[in-house]
């Protein structure tokens, strides 16, 4: 960020100046006048201190800031011009809660480079046909080139009417104006940048045959081409490398940029605990007053392919895990009683969410034998539907992105939080990434640890 040094208005009375304008010795009443041999004296210092003016001004013209740590989470290298605004673009793919994580890796390089992040479109949970998980993440995606050619189609979806377009602001969920003051990068959403900056938009997204190689296919962070991830200094100096003159940087996929710095955890916390929207926050006031005072959070994951016959032993089995799921309620009740000791008396209470219909089915069942209050999100929307219809139809994005949104903040609302993740071998117990926002905001919510 450019930084301006103040000036403030000096006492004249410190330098020696009298109300009449002439020089005084500062301890007595007597002035002089200046002779031939004063001229003199001043015409010899002249060269000196013109000297001492031009050569800090070509310095900064030159660098645009005086020279520092170019690895410094703020800074820009100090070769970079500040004579205009400069963005950054990501490749966005996959779902609701991978697209927050790209937000908040992209976020943080925006950061480090002093650039305006553009906000892509939310795209759809699930749905195939509206450049959801459609657009998949494989290598020519992550690492490009075949990223632009989706960039390209984000751009050209702003040109349509609003009727017409699938764009989804990021803002139909997200506060983005606390956000951005919460982390310090400015935003832009990618239609309000194309109305406002069209020679940009026809010079970077349009006519991206003018591309030099390197900004086609990009290994930012190292995990593309190389056997290791680089530095996140290493990450920035390289991404100066490619764009250090660009006014625009798209980029592939953000949600691969692991590199971490010290920021790193405070960019994750504060978008994971994202505001949300004024609508948003509304609904989920009304969801939220619809369940008991005190409640676990449960969320279970199953692969979301698990139809596919090869992953048919990780395919959700009512006769499995209830036992598991069980105890860990039960411990979740026990923190809650020591909390709170009025929690003693009452009966436990869960709100279940699960990308499996067969688990929500099977475990509501399950728990309301065994004495559990169950509740799912089609419990509490099923109530008063009218004023839940009213919300929805306020929010601007797909119902699968509002669904697992409400799901995803009514868990981590929780007084506990009971999270199981069974989708393949290597990912046994491993959080999704639903999850890591979950217990994210869940502890931000809370102070309390979760429970695996």
């Amino acid at each position: 960020m450019n930084r301006q040094t103040k000036r403030t208005d000096t006492d004249t009375k410190s330098l020696g100046l009298g109300s009449s304008g002439k020089c005084s010795t500062g301890t007595g009443t007597a002035a002089f006048t200046f002779t031939k041999k004063h001229f003199g004296f001043l015409f010899l210092l002249l060269p000196l201190v013109v000297i001492g003016v031009l050569i800090p001004a070509y310095i900064t013209l030159k660098h645009g800031r005086s020279i520092s740590n170019p690895t410094s989470i703020h800074l820009k290298p100090p070769s970079k011009s500040e004579s205009s605004e400069q963005y950054l673009y990501y490749f966005s793919y996959a779902g609701w809660s991978n697209q927050l994580i790209g937000l908040y890796r992209a976020a943080q390089l925006a950061s480090s480079t002093n650039r305006t992040l553009i906000v892509p479109p939310i795209l759809s949970h699930h749905t195939a046909n509206d450049m959801g998980n459609a657009r998949g993440g494989n290598t020519r995606l992550r690492c490009g080139p075949d990223h632009l050619d989706m960039v390209k189609l984000d751009a050209k979806e702003c040109l349509k009417s609003p009727d017409e377009s699938s764009h989804v602001k990021f803002s139909e969920i997200i506060n983005m104006a606390k956000l951005s003051e919460a982390i310090n990068v400015p935003f832009t959403d990618l239609c309000e940048f194309v109305k406002e900056k069209p020679a940009l938009v026809k010079r970077y997204f349009h006519q991206m045959e003018q591309m030099k190689p390197e900004q086609r296919t990009i290994d930012l962070g190292g995990t593309c081409t190389l056997d290791h991830r680089r530095s996140y200094a290493d990450m920035v100096e390289h991404f100066e490398s490619i764009f250090a003159n660009d006014a625009v940087a798209i980029i592939p996929s953000a949600f691969i940029l692991g590199n971490e710095n010290s920021e790193t955890k405070n960019f994750k916390q504060n978008v994971f605990r994202y505001p949300p929207s004024s609508n948003l926050s509304e609904f989920i006031r009304i969801l939220r007053d619809r369940l008991p005072t005190n409640y676990i959070g449960v969320h279970l994951r199953y692969r979301d392919d698990a139809e596919y016959s090869e992953y048919d032993e990780y395919r959700f089995k009512c006769s499995e895990n209830k036992t598991e799921v069980l105890d860990m309620i039960r411990r979740g009740h026990l923190a809650m009683i020591e909390k709170n000791e009025a929690t003693a008396n009452s009966t436990p209470s869960v709100f279940f969410a699960s990308s499996s219909q067969e688990a929500l089915s099977c475990y509501k069942q399950f728990l309301s034998d065994v004495g559990v209050q169950a509740f799912s999100l089609n419990d509490l929307l099923g109530q008063e539907k009218n004023s839940t219809r009213k919300f929805l139809s306020a929010i601007k994005a797909s119902k699968s992105t509002i669904y697992l949104t409400l799901d995803q903040i009514l868990v981590s609302l929780g007084q506990q939080v009971v999270l199981l993740s069974k989708r393949t071998g290597h990912e046994r117990n491993i959080p999704s990434s639903f999850q890591t926002v979950t217990k994210t905001r869940h502890e931000h919510l809370n102070n309390s640890s979760s429970l695996y």
